[in-house]
């Protein structure tokens, strides 16, 4: 399987819309030749395809808090609810 630029960059963005594996497979078009090496990539955390996947969320989240962050600071009480809610989770998974 050949993991170039492009293909990081995809799997970035699958990680930052959340899609799963099979989705992530069809999208991505890996050849049933390439799937077993696919999902043990995307099995193995240590694994380019599984860091380029997690970097998608984690890019993920912090647009959406420093959204929610920058519509608190101007007022927005539900925004404010939202972030803080969204901190509780975080911390508790840490």
């Amino acid at each position: 399987m050949n993991i170039d630029e492009k293909f990081k960059i995809k799997m970035v963005s699958l990680g930052s819309l959340g899609y799963s594996f099979s989705q992530s497979v069809n999208i991505l078009d890996v050849s049933d030749s390439d799937l077993e090496g696919f999902k043990s990539e995307w099995s193995n955390p240590n694994s380019e395809v599984a860091k380029c996947y997690l970097k998608g969320i984690d890019q993920r989240d912090y647009a959406i808090d420093l959204k929610l962050y920058q519509k608190a600071v101007g007022g927005d009480l539900k925004a404010l609810e939202a972030f803080e809610r969204r901190t509780h989770q975080r911390k508790s998974r840490s």
